[in-house]
């Protein structure tokens, strides 16, 4: 596993570090290799391709009756792209990111309201207050009892504590 160590910095990271320049931070291409655990199954998927079409290659060449051990093993052909191609390939935007993010955790969405004066604000905030506060139901019936007042020996009036 490759660790990447900023000397000056002192930062480690586990994944290789890449450079930003004066791109958006939130709606830059990033490089594959800056999610270590994403290439790993890409490059399994790669893997577990190249074998399965191995293994049908050599399934066909059995059933025409051809030996495998006449014929050497097919040296691995170079592939030429382009730029644009290869950028294409090895790096991912923004969307399939969160895509991926989004198969390994639980996303909460959260909803942000903006407003064009501090007087909408405070309204909003008041109302979200005012629909926070504890109600009774709207079928609930309330009786009020009034409690009679005693006079003592004194003649004050005073109210029993309950």
């Amino acid at each position: 596993m490759p660790i990447y160590l900023d000397k000056r910095n002192r930062v480690c990271t586990l994944s290789k570090p890449y450079h930003l320049g004066t791109g958006s931070a939130r709606k830059h291409h990033i490089p594959l290799s800056a999610i270590p655990c994403l290439q790993y199954r890409n490059e399994l998927e790669k893997e577990r391709k190249a074998r399965e079409e191995m293994e049908s290659k050599c399934l066909n060449e059995n059933d025409n009756g051809d030996s495998a051990g006449d014929q050497p093993q097919p040296q691995p052909i170079a592939k030429v792209e382009t730029l644009e191609d290869n950028k294409k390939e090895r790096s991912l935007d923004s969307t399939k990111v969160r895509e991926y993010c989004r198969r390994l955790f639980e996303f909460k969405t959260v909803t942000v309201k903006k407003f064009t004066n501090w007087a909408d604000r405070r309204k909003h905030e008041q109302s979200k207050k005012l629909a926070q506060r504890p109600s009774l139901p709207e079928s609930t019936k309330l009786i009020t009892c009034t409690i009679p007042k005693i006079t003592s020996v004194n003649g004050a009036n005073t109210t029993p504590l309950i």
